[in-house]
């Protein structure tokens, strides 16, 4: 029987990839149509034994447990992890940016929790937090969840941001996104800032639309947020989720966090009204054809 494998290209040292035949009996949308959710209240027995649950009146409102189709497990030795589901709400239909704010709060609060137990997992080093809405960003089931993939290799994306947030750190004795925070607030890519957290339209943006959401003052470690971090988390989240939904693209969003001194955690949420083509596979640039500084523009009038 073959078990989930992490491959490292031989030519290309920097491509990693996950054999995983698994995944392709998964269940998608169109697949459950005319059939029971998993993820829906009284199918509780058809995912695996919950990690984590958030009740409110005798009833859940968010769900962890492990994806019943893993990339990463314990259980493989050559792509060892966890490969975790966190169900944000018991309403089948119900959107991200749609969650009051008291539950996106509570959503936070697991993502936190999720995040310190996975990597208290055994020879764990990273954790990956992510989002796929809709069937244009990856989205295999309709019903409102995130995933947590934590592993003993280091992802590659994180790896190389770690490299050159280090190297920024030792010759200018700061922090490159501190830097850039300060740069960015006064730009036509700024949209929102509260207490705590700043939302920024990346210069280099690789899907058009696309927002950078960073803690204002220096933080690496998101599992480290307290109370009013949190809070104010959920607000820019919600806020920024909101203006997006208008745009009617589906999107991915992904989470970087580290315990470097040197590195600054973020969010990054992609919507995806483009695809990438030959000249983006085959060259490593992508092309964008809407301005960050439009596209700044336009979320910051649909941010109230």
């Amino acid at each position: 029987m073959f078990m989930n494998e992490l491959r490292q290209g031989k030519i290309h040292s920097n491509r990693w990839v996950v054999i995983a035949p698994k995944r392709a009996k998964r269940p998608t949308s169109h697949v459950w149509k005319g059939k029971k959710c998993f993820f829906c209240p009284g199918n509780e027995k058809m995912t695996p034994p919950e990690i984590c649950r958030v009740e409110e009146s005798g009833k859940w409102i968010i769900r962890c447990f492990p994806n019943k189709f893993p990339a990463f497990s314990v259980k493989y030795p050559k792509a060892y992890g966890v490969h975790w589901v966190i169900v944000e709400s018991p309403n089948h239909n119900q959107r991200f940016y749609e969650l009051g704010m008291h539950h996106m709060v509570k959503v936070i609060e697991v993502y936190v929790n999720m995040i310190k137990k996975a990597l208290k997992v055994k020879g764990v080093t990273c954790a990956l937090l992510f989002k796929n809405e809709g069937k244009e960003a990856g989205m295999s089931s309709t019903h409102l969840h995130s995933q947590l993939i934590a592993t003993k290799q280091m992802f590659p994306h994180l790896e190389q941001e770690l490299e050159e947030s280090e190297a920024y750190f030792k010759k200018h004795k700061r922090c490159i996104h501190c830097d850039y925070i300060k740069e960015e607030r006064r730009s036509k890519r700024f949209i929102y800032e509260n207490d705590h957290f700043i939302a920024i339209a990346p210069y280099v943006s690789m899907f058009p639309y696309s927002v950078l959401i960073l803690p204002t003052k220096h933080m690496a470690d998101f599992t480290a947020m307290d109370e009013d971090q949190i809070l104010d988390f959920a607000d820019i989240l919600k806020k920024v989720q909101t203006a997006i939904h208008t745009l009617g693209y589906g999107y991915n969003f992904y989470l970087h966090t580290s315990r470097e001194p040197y590195h600054h955690f973020h969010l990054e949420i992609r919507p995806r009204p483009t695809i990438y083509a030959g000249f983006e596979l085959g060259s490593g640039i992508v092309i964008n054809t809407m301005p960050p500084e439009d596209a700044a523009k336009y979320l910051r009038g649909k941010i109230r």
